[in-house]
C-alpha cells in the first residue's frame, strides 16, 4: 500500500502557540484532499518557544510544564496535541511526530571541560591536544509534578559536540574526559 504524507510544519512558522489547533481544525480538509499521514514538528520543549524543536530541552515536556519561559511549545501544549491526534484519528489520518531525543542544545547549567578534536572521517584519530570547552551539564530542574517520576541526567555528549560545532564550524569533537569537580 502505498501512503501519502503531509509534512505539517515548516521552520519558519509563526511563534503563536496555535499549531496545534490550526491541525486539528485542518485534520478533516487534509484527508479529503488524498493525504492518508500527517508528519508532526518535534513535540517536546525546546531552549524557548520560538525554536522549532531541534534544540531539544526536555524530552519529557510535551507543553505541560512551565519551563525556559512558558508551559506550551512553539506549537502549543500537551492538550492541544492530544486534542489535534484525536482529530486526525477521526479523519483516519495516520500520525507522524519528528520525535527528537538525541539533541540536548540548551540547558541550565554548564561548565568547563576538557575534550579533544577528532578526524571527522575516523573519530578514532586525535587530531588536537585536550582544550577546555564549555558545555551544557545540567538538563533541567524537575517541576514539583515530575520529582518522582524520573532521575537527573548526567554528561550528554551530544551537546558537547553541538556547543563544538558552533565553536568550530564543520569539525568533529570527542569527549576525552570531564572533570565535574566531585573528585576534589
Amino acid at each position: 500500500m502505498n501512503l501519502t504524507i503531509m509534512q505539517y510544519f515548516e521552520w519558519h512558522l509563526p511563534d503563536d502557540g496555535e499549531h496545534w489547533n490550526r491541525l486539528k481544525d485542518d485534520a478533516q480538509r487534509i484527508k479529503g484532499k488524498g493525504f492518508d499521514a500527517v508528519w508532526l514538528p518535534p513535540p517536546t520543549k525546546a531552549d524557548s518557544t520560538t525554536d522549532p524543536g531541534y534544540a531539544v530541552y526536555d524530552v519529557y515536556d510535551l507543553g505541560e510544564f512551565d519551563q525556559k519561559g512558558d508551559v506550551r511549545t512553539k506549537y502549543g501544549t500537551r492538550e492541544q496535541l492530544e486534542a489535534a491526534i484525536a482529530a486526525c484519528k477521526e479523519a483516519d489520518l495516520l500520525v507522524y511526530i519528528d520525535l527528537v531525543m538525541n539533541h540536548k542544545a540548551a540547558g541550565d547549567e554548564a561548565e568547563t571541560f576538557k575534550v579533544i578534536e577528532v578526524d571527522q572521517e575516523d573519530r578514532e584519530k586525535d587530531i588536537s591536544e585536550p582544550f577546555d570547552i564549555e558545555g551544557y551539564t545540567r538538563f533541567f530542574t524537575f517541576p514539583e509534578e515530575m520529582e518522582n517520576t524520573v532521575t537527573s541526567f548526567g554528561i550528554s555528549t551530544i551537546s558537547v559536540e553541538s556547543t563544538m560545532m558552533h565553536e568550530k564550524t564543520g569539525q568533529g569533537f570527542s569527549v576525552s574526559w570531564v572533570t565535574t569537580g566531585l573528585e576534589q
